[in-house]
């Protein structure tokens, strides 16, 4: 049966093996977004937007895939994966807690770290500088992409982290470009099929940006394959997630057996 105060302990024991490792990592992240102000600041390193300051989508995956990958680490020695598996919790809340752990709690603190960071440099480089440039925060409509973009690489490499013993980061990102390029050779054998006989790509397959795809795979004439191609990977993003999840359970609780 699920306790809250063995999930509990377990989320503050999860938290305590892996507060220095990830305490460095936020440390790193807190340093590059000062480093990015000051160079668009004083440097004139970036010729962009200031609006391009509050969106680091990449880092926040990055940092998500550093800290995912660690919340099953001690299953990785023989000593402290015994001691881990013999813990008065049981799979669910052994489960529960790194789950926590590496969405919600991972991303509230770095969307904090990041946000309070990114307001306290424009308010000390607008003084120093000063300067007007607008203190643009992150949007709901932002965070909420964002968020759900960080669940998608967080299943995944959680997957990852309980079922590879050493090297999951490696092990999972081989396996994950693996399976694109499969996927990418099979979307692209079907497509090639209609995209020569459209209309719709006639005097298109010279694309040159993202824009000229978005125009030309953004219509409303496209070919009824593409179309369902499109809808099947849009589907498949919000399943993948929950296989990996249902997938994790299930084998933290074969080690558990």
């Amino acid at each position: 049966m699920f306790s809250f105060k063995r999930f509990t302990q377990e989320f503050h024991s999860t938290f305590l093996f892996n507060a220095k490792r990830h305490g460095t990592f936020l440390l790193i992240f807190i340093l590059w977004i000062i480093l990015k102000h000051f160079l668009f600041f004083k440097m004139g390193g970036y010729n962009s937007n200031p609006d391009d300051l509050t969106v680091p989508e990449f880092l926040f995956i990055i940092m998500t895939i550093a800290t995912t990958v660690d919340v099953f680490s001690r299953l990785r020695g023989p000593i402290s994966g015994s001691q881990y598996l013999m813990t008065p919790s049981n799979t669910g809340e052994k489960f529960a807690s790194a789950w926590l752990y590496s969405t919600l709690f991972t991303f509230a603190i770095i969307t904090i770290s990041y946000n309070l960071t990114h307001l306290i440099c424009m308010i000390a480089a607008n003084a120093l500088n000063e300067s007007d440039f607008p203190i643009n925060m992150q949007t709901g409509a932002n965070l909420w992409a964002l968020f759900r973009w960080t669940l998608l690489f967080q299943a995944i490499y959680f997957l990852g982290a309980v079922t590879f013993r050493k090297n999951p980061a490696a092990k999972t990102t081989v396996a994950l470009f693996g399976v694109i390029i499969i996927g990418g050779i099979f979307g692209s054998s079907v497509i090639s099929q209609y995209i020569g006989n459209s209309t719709h790509f006639s005097g298109n397959l010279h694309l040159q940006n993202s824009n000229d795809w978005k125009l030309i795979f953004g219509g409303e004439d496209l070919p009824q394959v593409i179309k369902n191609i499109e809808h099947a990977i849009k589907i498949l993003l919000h399943i993948i997630p929950f296989a990996c999840w249902i997938g994790s359970y299930f084998i933290l609780k074969n080690k558990q057996v």
